[in-house]
């Protein structure tokens, strides 16, 4: 059966439930539309980089808020 690397390995599915057809469907629309906006996100990516730079002053003046230097920007742990 070969190697297995996963917990996902040992999910073996014996029937095609009814559902899986209508997302797989849905992810398969979803693709091709990514895939048709391809052209409008490559403009949209030369665009930004295309565009100004803002400074670190600039972005604190629009209200940006750094984090403290030389602090641990990690989230708490539970």
């Amino acid at each position: 059966m070969g190697k297995k690397t996963s917990p996902l390995d040992h999910i073996v599915s014996e029937t095609w439930e009814a559902e899986w057809s209508t997302e797989f469907t849905e992810l398969l629309c979803t693709l091709t539309r990514l895939v048709s906006l391809e052209a409008d996100q490559e403009a949209l990516l030369a665009a930004v980089l295309d565009g100004p730079l803002l400074s670190r002053d600039e972005l604190g003046e629009a209200g940006v808020v750094w984090p403290p230097a030389n602090k641990s920007v990690a989230p708490p742990k539970a």
